[in-house]
């Protein structure tokens, strides 16, 4: 399976309210989800969720798709409007945001996390994670790297299952094929996994973002 991925920094747009809301509402996205964003209180979260949107218009354009309406499910969980064969997620940490639109009857799921070393982060495994992950946590040289390449696969399989993330707490990652990558943007370190209920194939970045370099992870979180 192919997947794009597209990675936009979202510095750029607007930081007025009504410029974010026009932006909003010049997207074909079907109204109950403009409703959805106009409604964001706090416009940090607002331009993320936009940035991801964009970044999602842009996936959609390279392929030549006009945007379509996009419904939620019971739990929440974003898809197009009678097309299915069209499965993408969207995520964002910090100023960046990041969608993947794949194809098929399959489903995605996508999480960007930048690290934050300060983060108790052991003390978040101990109640988060299965066994397995909390014993590469403590092996782990670098905690903060482990923690958050393993939290973002967590939230990516809680994403392509279209559950809730309470489902994935405490227990192992076993049920969709995920890819990881690092980011490093300005500077700043990121992980961005990408998870599939089937094998990923190929994967294409299209990146509007200067500074930032993307690159496959390799190794694992425990040494």
């Amino acid at each position: 399976m192919k997947l794009s991925v597209c990675l936009m920094d979202i510095d750029g747009l607007p930081d007025e309210r009504e410029q974010l809301n026009t932006l909003v509402r010049s997207l074909p996205i079907g109204q109950t989800e403009i409703d959805r964003l106009s409604a964001k209180k706090n416009l940090v979260a607002l331009k993320q969720s936009l940035g991801g949107l964009l970044a999602l218009k842009e996936l959609l354009a390279q392929r030549e798709i006009a945007p379509m309406t996009i419904v939620r499910s019971e739990v929440g969980k974003p898809c197009f409007e009678n097309a299915s064969f069209l499965p993408f997620s969207i995520s964002h940490s910090a100023s960046l945001a990041v969608a993947v639109l794949g194809e098929g009857n399959v489903s995605l799921g996508v999480d960007l996390e930048f690290l934050r070393p300060s983060l108790a982060v052991l003390e978040l495994s101990e109640r988060f994670f299965g066994e397995s992950e909390r014993q590469a946590m403590r092996d782990a040289e670098d905690g903060a790297d482990a923690f958050f390449w393993l939290w973002t696969k967590k939230e990516a399989a809680t994403k392509c299952a279209g559950e809730e993330l309470a489902r994935f707490l405490g227990r192992e990652n076993r049920d969709c094929f995920c890819e990881s990558y690092s980011v490093l943007y300005h500077g700043r370190q990121a992980y961005l996994t990408l998870c599939a209920t089937e094998k990923i194939d190929e994967v294409f970045f299209l990146c509007h973002a200067e500074g930032l370099t993307v690159e496959k992870r390799e190794k694992k979180a425990a040494t």
